[in-house]
């Protein structure tokens, strides 16, 4: 399952690069619209073909989640077209793993390993690293 969710988030990413490279920059909120717009569909279908109703807060966290990722493929899309993506890429992962392990030890009061700590330690080392690529 692991796999798979890193195959298929790394084809969603590298969609954006696709995009950015292809695509007219210009139109880049009609393709995330048409992206999520999709990704609406298909869920919907989804939970109606199972039998299921939404439930109203089902359709919330939906959004909650939706909003941030539709913003986060429209900068990355713009970070692609300024900067190189052996810069980008890198920054984006690591800078994921930082903010969500700080949000989960502020928010849920979350403990780290000593392992976990170190490799978040790591990530927050490679954002320095590339920045000093400039």
């Amino acid at each position: 399952m692991l796999i798979m969710l890193l195959i298929i988030v790394g084809l969603a990413e590298f969609s954006n690069k696709v995009f950015q490279k292809y695509g007219v920059l210009e139109a880049k909120s009609l393709f995330l619209f048409f992206v999520f717009t999709t990704a609406l569909l298909i869920s919907t279908w989804k939970t109606i073909r199972e039998g299921k109703r939404p439930k109203f807060s089902n359709i919330i966290i939906g959004f909650a989640v939706g909003i941030p990722n539709f913003f986060a493929s429209f900068f990355l899309i713009l970070a692609l077209s300024r900067l190189q993506t052996a810069v980008v890429f890198p920054l984006y992962s690591a800078l994921t793993i930082v903010l969500i392990s700080l949000s989960g030890w502020i928010l849920f009061g979350e403990k780290l390993k000593k392992r976990k700590r170190f490799a978040v330690t790591l990530a927050a080392a490679a954002l320095v690293l590339v920045n000093l690529h400039k």
